[in-house]
């Protein structure tokens, strides 16, 4: 604190001088952990009372905030925290600008917390208000810097040990980026210092910063690439960024199925090389951790040989552990080596025992957290679909087929696109090769039907034909902390005339102006294909208007067209990402009423409720009662008068 002594009696002075009076102060501060040290120095050394607000990430204007928080309240001094966390922060500093002379009211010194970047939008947008402000800057110095640095990645190393296999993966990487930020700052800052790091602590933070920036991002790989380059020796460090570096690679796999080969290969080198670090180092726990993805690589590239090795060195592991989904994951890899050695009694056997380990671990988690159990639904979406493939396939091979038929149809319910496309379209293949022979020809030719359109959704296959496209997917393995997964405008509605369509039905959407739309042409010209794979996909990606955040909700079924529509909006809410709030949704949307008072809900949280009625024309062949009409109406005309 001493480097910051100057400024630290600056603010003393400031409260001393103004206790009684409106002041507005700009307290600049780049680092989290040096605002907390600051904040509780001040409590402790000042006699005066320091009141603190939090800003929420919703909040739309500053004085209005303010005031409902204090609730005519006159603190002796008042601190704002998490200005730089707001949505929308511009139009929020913007109207602050336009309102200022209200803030005069504020009978105390009031101190908004900023960063640099905010203190430039200031000096940019609000320049009448920032005319008023006293600027007091608090600096790092330098040996805080460099401690800084080390505390900041030794914490996301520990963490990344500490936490198991699926959990530590399905961490929200965007919850690190103010972390990385604050982390290049301290570079920037320790480089104008002309402060030269030692070497390992260079190639933590290069991992750091992979690790924060997530998967697909060219500068993550580039970031644990250069990080290789600086380790001199093997420690634990090195491992867990190979093995990134190796994640990095199998999910590039997993995105670019016509570059799969090479980027599986080295993913295996990265995770083998890994591995022999942790063994070298005696880190067993780590090694158990890990050593499952290395076989998940094996099975892709169907190196049947080095992956019996692995499953059986890894099924020692996890039985000293006694990690059940793990155990059930090495007989899944055992049970797929002996389908390939045709063996299919060895096969069925290990399948079946991969069963009954997910069982167990099932049964234990079900007794257990709610965290544990949303880990739980991860794990049966993803690796219970391949256990029930890998048992209906030897099943097929038996001639069990009743039983394997049984197997595909849980296994296809379990089994999510999203998760794994290949899973799926090796089960709907399995499935349609059953059907075939019970002379189902009709089912079989719906399962071929759906089987294409998920390769065209995840770019197994080109697309051709007169069928609906659908937006492009992205991956969504329960391993993998993928941002993203609504999908993208798919590359058929981009490369023709039609996207400036998409363009301009979504500023209709957004706009107030407009309540209804109609899109209207003949049968085929690609209404639903637009719908589907443009505009939807379009709202996804937006995310948010000035105001709102977008819940587009698709309805294609009309009998029964209420319950229809309240499971379609319950469906949509649920797979929205990056909800930045929480709406309270009954269980069941199943009257008109009930649907109705939640778009109203979802209004009044800036959440906009676009419902889409896609071949609208079967609802006419559906209701014939002009009765059974009306009531639609009725619904259309309130949904209407909702804002």
């Amino acid at each position: 604190m001493l480097d910051n002594k100057e400024a630290f009696r600056e603010l003393e002075r400031i409260f001393k001088i103004f206790r009684g009076d409106f002041r507005l102060i700009l307290a600049v501060c780049n680092y989290n952990s040096l605002q907390k040290k600051i904040i509780a120095q001040l409590r402790q050394e000042f006699p005066i009372q320091i009141t603190t607000i939090s800003l929420a990430k919703s909040v739309k204007t500053l004085y209005t905030t303010i005031s409902s928080q204090l609730k005519n309240k006159q603190p002796e001094a008042l601190m704002i925290l998490g200005l730089e966390s707001v949505d929308n922060l511009e139009e929020v500093l913007t109207a602050t600008n336009q309102i200022r002379e209200e803030f005069r009211s504020f009978n105390f010194p009031l101190v908004f917390w900023i960063d640099d970047e905010i203190l430039c939008l200031l000096t940019r947008l609000v320049p009448d208000f920032y005319s008023w402000a006293t600027t007091v800057r608090f600096e790092m110095p330098p040996e805080g810097l460099i401690e800084f640095v080390a505390h900041t990645t030794d914490e996301v190393f520990h963490k990344i040990s500490e936490y198991s296999d699926v959990a530590f993966l399905n961490t929200n990487l965007n919850s690190n980026l103010s972390r990385c930020t604050e982390l290049k700052l301290a570079l920037q800052d320790l480089q104008q210092h002309q402060i030269k790091l030692e070497k390992e602590l260079v190639a933590s933070t290069e991992f750091v910063l992979g690790y924060c920036f997530g998967l697909f991002q060219t500068e993550a790989q580039e970031r644990y690439e250069k990080s290789l380059e600086l380790w001199e020796k093997n420690c634990s460090k090195k491992g867990h960024n190979l093995f990134y570096l190796g994640w990095w690679w199998r999910n590039y796999a997993a995105q670019h199925p016509w570059e799969e080969e090479q980027a599986y290969q080295k993913a295996k080198k990265c995770f083998e090389q890994a591995l022999d670090i942790f063994e070298e180092i005696h880190l067993p726990d780590l090694v158990a951790k890990y050593i499952n993805y290395l076989g998940e690589v094996l099975q892709r590239l169907k190196e049947w040989q080095e992956l019996e090795k692995v499953a059986q060195k890894a099924l020692t592991l996890h039985q000293n552990q006694n990690n059940q989904f793990r155990q059930a994951r090495c007989y899944g890899f055992l049970a797929e080596v002996a389908l390939a050695n045709s063996t299919w009694k060895v096969a069925k056997e290990n399948a079946q025992q991969a069963l009954s380990y997910f069982q167990a671990g099932e049964e234990e988690i079900l007794r257990s957290s709610t965290k544990q159990q949303n880990i739980l639904e991860k794990e049966r979406s993803f690796h219970q679909g391949w256990y029930l493939f890998s048992l209906a396939k030897t099943q097929q091979k038996l001639k069990e087929v009743e039983t394997a038929l049984k197997n595909l149809e849980a296994a296809r319910k379990i089994a999510e696109p999203n998760n794994d496309p290949e899973l799926c379209i090796g089960i709907l293949n399995a499935l349609r090769d059953v059907y075939y022979e019970k002379q189902n020809y009709l089912e079989a030719f719906k399962l071929k039907q759906e089987q294409h359109t998920i390769e065209t959704q995840f770019g197994f296959r080109a697309f051709i034909g007169a069928g609906r496209l659908k937006a492009k997917q992205f991956i969504n393995n329960p391993n993998s902390p993928i941002v993203g997964t609504q999908g993208e405008v798919a590359q058929e509605i981009k490369a023709s005339s039609r996207e400036q369509d998409v363009r301009n039905l979504v500023a209709r959407m957004v706009s107030e102006a407009y309540r209804l739309t109609i899109v209207h042409g003949q049968s085929g010209v690609g209404k639903s294909s637009l719908i589907e794979a443009g505009l939807i996909p379009a709202l996804l990606a937006k995310e948010t208007t000035a105001t709102q955040q977008i819940l587009p909700v698709l309805q294609r079924v009309y009998s029964c067209w209420v319950e229809k529509l309240g499971q379609c909006l319950l469906k949509s809410y649920q797979q929205l990402d990056n909800l930045t709030f929480a709406i309270p949704m009954p269980k069941e949307l199943n009257s008109i009423e009930v649907i109705l008072d939640q778009i109203k809900k979802n209004s009044k949280a800036n959440l906009l409720t676009i419902l889409i009625f896609d071949q609208f024309e079967e609802f006419f062949f559906t209701c014939k009662e002009s009765e059974e009409r009306r009531i639609f109406y009725i619904f259309l005309k309130r949904c209407l008068d909702i804002p």
